[in-house]
């Protein structure tokens, strides 16, 4: 008896500590009701606004739910979305939506209108303009009304427009288009009963005419082709294919057809698996008939014309776009280059490094008054007659300088005028400048050279006319002198220098 007056004693002790422990939970819940409070407790929402945003202002973790399936209510941090679905009966509806954070609830009341509501009468949509790209498309209208007493009409005859009344709804077809310009149509749709009615406007893009390639210059050719793709042009070309002239290997060119009338090939260059250029082919005369609204595409695109030059620059998308001719067909192209904002100055020469070039008269000197001026001015030869060759009947002869400023190695190329009485005259010379002298004409950025801000004021400072890229080389022309420069750079042993070639 001793014992079970002891366990009941304990066994009081344990309940009377529970009890206060679920009068303290209690008390806090009490506390906390004060925090759960909603923004609105009644809202009223109709066919046309549909969604609506509920404030909910809590300490502690609550949660919401609706009482009808009509009504969907999201929790999204301290806010309840409220969305209806579209009410096509002829009665206002209500729904419940319960907030509970704990023991603590709170209500919202949500009424919906009846469709017959809508300010557009007894029938209506829930979108009445529509974008169609040149190709067509066929999609569904919505229709809400209770009548099953409606007619549709289509203003043209390039947009079906089939009703379902059972559905609700309107099977529109668009045909695609092959003109220019921009098409509209309108599709009206009318209560018979009412007299009530709407109309769908349909905007139809013209065909693609002048279009830009693919400009995102440094990427892989994946984003390339399905940009391409995208607006339906056709692959047929991959680098690494035998998509070259005449079945030859394709070495770094990706090669689209295009749906544009005017541009109807792309094709892309890359190097070291990056887009460096882009060409945009048209046909000469199809081109020159447009050329002006060209131009004007271009301006609208943020290029600004290099007057004269045929060249349009573009420093926010740091790019060049060039009006290239063929000489042998009829087809033009745009080449679209990625000319990349120099950040920092780079030195260069105080004058044109072109050696004996520089000097007038200089392509009518022979092999003696070449030696005679590269021995003067630094250059030397071991074989001052150079080499002649038999097949070509032109002589090469060499030259090395050891001077800081000279090129390495001056290669002239000469060879014998008929009209001259057979004496010889210079009709190359080629220039090889030291690694340590790139800099002063190019810079480099992920692997690929630019030409340097200074050194391209130093060709405009020497008469030099920039003519665009040829290949891998950068041509220039001096009016005055006659002689071309196509300068590039090379790479030997991993490091890069840069050549010269002068043509009088």
């Amino acid at each position: 008896m001793k014992h079970l007056l002891k366990y009941i004693i304990a066994l009081v002790g344990l309940l009377t500590m529970g009890l206060s422990g679920c009068t303290r939970d209690i008390l806090l819940d009490e506390e906390n009701s004060a925090e759960l409070s909603l923004s609105q407790k009644e809202v009223v929402l109709n066919n046309s606004n549909r969604e609506i945003d509920i404030n909910v202002t809590t300490k502690g973790s609550w949660n919401c739910i609706t009482s009808s399936d009509w009504l969907e209510c999201t929790k999204s941090e301290n806010k309840i979305h409220l969305k209806a679905k579209v009410n096509h009966t002829e009665y206002e509806r209500v729904a419940t939506v319960i907030v509970t954070m704990g023991l603590v609830t709170e209500q919202v009341l949500v009424k919906q209108t009846t469709s017959t509501d809508n300010p557009n009468g007894s029938i209506y949509t829930s979108k009445t303009e529509f974008q169609i790209d040149q190709w067509g498309s066929r999609f569904v209208i919505p229709v809400y009304t209770n009548s099953k007493n409606w007619v549709v009409l289509s203003s043209d005859d390039w947009v079906t427009a089939r009703s379902n009344i059972v559905k609700g709804e309107i099977q529109v077809t668009v045909a695609e288009t092959e003109e220019r310009p921009d098409r509209s149509a309108s599709i009206l749709v009318r209560d018979v009963n009412t007299g009530d009615n709407f109309a769908v406007k349909i905007t139809q893009k013209g065909i693609m005419f002048i279009i830009l390639p693919y400009l995102e210059f440094g990427t892989s050719i994946d984003p390339l082709i399905d940009f391409e793709v995208a607006r339906k042009s056709t692959v047929v070309g991959i680098p690494g294919d035998n998509s070259g002239a005449y079945g030859a290997i394709n070495k770094d060119m990706c090669k689209f057809v295009t749906k544009s009338k005017l541009f109807t090939r792309m094709e892309y260059r890359f190097v070291d698996d990056k887009m460096t250029q882009a060409y945009a082919y048209s046909n000469l005369y199809q081109l020159e008939s447009v050329y002006d609204e060209f131009v004007d595409f271009l301006i609208e695109h943020g290029f600004v014309p290099d007057e004269g030059s045929g060249r349009f620059f573009n420093k926010k998308m740091e790019m060049m776009a060039e009006l290239k001719l063929s000489y042998n067909s009829e087809d033009v192209h745009i080449l679209y280059t990625y000319l990349p904002n120099q950040k920092e100055a780079f030195p260069t020469f105080e004058e044109l490094p072109g050696r004996l070039s520089n000097v007038p008269g200089w392509v009518d000197y022979d092999k003696d008054k070449i030696y005679e001026w590269e021995t003067a001015n630094g250059g030397v030869t071991t074989k001052k007659d150079g080499v002649v060759s038999t097949f070509s009947k032109t002589r090469t002869i060499y030259y090395t300088s050891t001077e800081p400023l000279a090129p390495e190695k001056s290669t002239y190329t000469l060879k014998a005028s008929a009209d001259d009485q057979g004496r010889e005259k210079i009709t190359g010379l080629s220039l090889k400048f030291r690694a340590s002298d790139t800099n002063k004409f190019f810079w480099e950025k992920d692997g690929i050279y630019y030409l340097t801000d200074e050194f391209m004021q130093l060709c405009t400072k020497s008469k030099m006319k920039y003519l665009g890229k040829s290949g891998e080389g950068h041509i220039f022309n001096n009016p005055e002198t006659g002689n071309s420069y196509n300068i590039k750079v090379v790479m030997e042993s991993g490091k890069a220098s840069v050549t010269m070639s002068v043509t009088p």
